[in-house]
């Protein structure tokens, strides 16, 4: 089966589960690495509160779910290593959702190409509007907007900060 088959199936039987339990899918990774393969599936709250987390309990309450679907139904012809995570605090900013909930935190930025001679930099996030990122840095003590063009972006997480 094709690994975005896996995924589409996978997703597919967690939904209903997913939905009883406040949760939702924030990421499914089906690859292969090294001589085994990975069925990494990342889940979140279904909440716009950035303060909701989810617990290990939670994880291995779905883990148990999905291992028993998977059994049953038997849609991965060979062996796997199956994990079930939060997405962390350093999460990546992935869907539209993300930019609203997240918004006014700190970011680490990597890019595809440099502008304005920076690939890579920490701001506060402001949005995302029409496609474009917006993010405040500080540059020569001053505060700048920084517009970018979500598609420019290789990678935005969440900064950690202490």
């Amino acid at each position: 089966m094709a690994k975005n088959d896996v995924a589409t199936r996978v997703s597919e039987m967690l939904k209903d589960f997913l939905d009883a339990n406040d949760l939702c899918i924030y990421k499914i990774d089906y690859k292969k690495l090294g001589k085994g393969w990975n069925l990494d599936i990342y889940i979140d709250k279904n909440s716009e509160n950035e303060d909701d987390f989810v617990s290990i309990e939670e994880c291995e309450k779905v883990s148990k779910f999905l291992s028993d679907k998977l059994d049953k139904e038997d849609i991965i012809p060979h062996q796997y290593t199956l994990s079930v995570n939060s997405p962390g605090l350093d999460r990546e900013l992935i869907n539209e959702n993300d930019f609203i909930r997240y918004k006014d935190r700190a970011v680490e930025v990597k890019l595809y190409e440099n502008i304005d001679r920076l690939k890579q930099f920490e701001g506060t996030l402001l949005g995302l509007e029409d496609g474009i990122v917006l993010i405040k840095i500080l540059k020569n003590n001053k505060d700048e907007l920084i517009k970018i063009p979500k598609n420019k972006i290789a990678k935005i997480n969440l900064a950690v900060v202490f």
